[in-house]
C-alpha cells in the first residue's frame, strides 16, 4: 500500500494518492475484521485516513448510486458502460506499465499441492490464495 501510482507529484496527485491509500486501508481493515489483525500485517488506520474517507465518502457514494441507477436503464446503460470503460482506460494509462515483471513459467502451478494448501489467516477465516 505504499506504492506511489500517480503520474506526477503535483498537489492534486499527492492528495489523490493519499485518498486512495486511505480508502485501501479502510477496506483492508474491514476485510481483516479489525484493527488488530490488520496491524499484525503492518496496516494501521490513522485519524487522517478516517478524515479523508469521511470527506470523500459522500462524493463516492453518490457517484456509485447514480451509476447503479443509470446502468439499469438500457439507453443510459450503454453510455454508462462507455464512460466507465473510458475512466478505467485513462487510469491504466496514467499508472503506466509495471516497472517489474515476472515470468509466470518460473512459478509453481496454481493447482500444485503447495498452492492449494497455502492460505492466508485474515479476519478469523482461512482464505485460500488464488490468483
Amino acid at each position: 500500500m505504499v506504492a506511489y501510482l500517480r503520474p506526477g507529484a503535483s498537489r492534486y496527485d499527492r492528495a489523490a494518492d493519499a485518498v486512495e491509500k486511505s480508502w485501501s486501508r479502510v477496506f483492508f481493515v474491514a476485510f481483516c475484521g479489525g484493527d488488530r489483525k490488520a496491524a499484525a500485517m503492518s496496516v494501521t488506520l490513522t485519524p487522517a485516513d478516517i478524515a479523508r474517507v469521511a470527506l470523500t465518502a459522500p462524493f463516492i457514494i453518490i457517484r456509485f448510486l447514480f451509476m447503479s441507477v443509470v446502468t439499469t436503464r438500457p439507453a443510459l446503460g450503454r453510455a454508462a458502460d462507455a464512460y466507465t470503460t473510458r475512466i478505467v482506460k485513462e487510469r491504466l494509462a496514467a499508472y503506466g506499465n509495471a516497472e517489474y515483471t515476472t515470468d509466470s513459467h518460473t512459478h509453481p502451478s496454481h493447482t500444485s499441492p503447495a498452492v492449494q494448501q497455502h492460505s492466508i489467516q485474515c479476519g478469523g477465516r482461512d482464505r485460500p490464495v488464488s490468483g
